[in-house]
């Protein structure tokens, strides 16, 4: 629900702040953006999370996880970012060029997501969903807050602020499951 609500709440925001037709390209750039981080993010987590539970080692299962997918995805999604403003006219009729940097900045959360998803996984595994909800609902807040303080100055610095927003706290709170992952002490959460 939380989720459901972080994904649908910046839409409402964006249509009563800045108006329809705004609303029409923060939703284009928006989907184009996020919508391989998602897809992949959702992937990734529904094959990593059984292997997680049932293996015997669960930092070493943990460990090939993140350098698997973040070694493959990692030069699809920079390659994907920085060929945005080539395919986004393809794609979409000309005159939507304005949401070319929006585009490449948001397809660049695909990294972190990725990140979180293996975090999220190993929380789920060692049966600790109150992390992985907190994470999520102080995840939703400041992306509501973000879309609230940002959409006024325009896309780009929404897509700007949202990064860096996915960013800080997706790699914050992974930082236990890393710490595991790659031999360290967890740092407690």
């Amino acid at each position: 629900m939380v989720k459901t609500l972080r994904l649908q709440t910046d839409k409402i925001l964006v249509g009563l702040t800045i108006g329809a037709e705004m609303l029409g390209l923060y939703f284009m750039a928006f989907n184009a953006g996020l919508s391989l981080s998602t897809s992949l993010s959702r992937a990734f987590s529904v094959v990593l999370f059984p292997h997680l539970c049932s293996s015997g080692n669960r930092a070493e299962t943990l460990r090939q996880g993140i350098i698997l997918v973040l070694g493959l995805t990692t030069p699809v999604i920079l390659l994907q970012a920085w060929l945005a403003p080539y395919y986004v006219p393809l794609l979409f009729v000309p005159g939507w060029e304005e949401i070319n940097g929006v585009v490449s900045i948001l397809c660049l959360v695909a990294i972190p997501s990725m990140l979180w998803s293996a975090a999220a996984g190993w929380l789920r595994a060692r049966n600790q969903l109150k992390i992985e909800l907190a994470v999520t609902l102080i995840l939703t807040v400041t992306l509501v807050l973000n879309i609230v303080l940002l959409v006024p100055l325009g896309l780009l610095t929404t897509a700007q602020g949202y990064l860096a927003i996915c960013t800080a706290v997706m790699v914050g709170a992974s930082l236990p499951a890393i710490a595991e992952a790659f031999g360290r002490k967890p740092v407690r959460v």
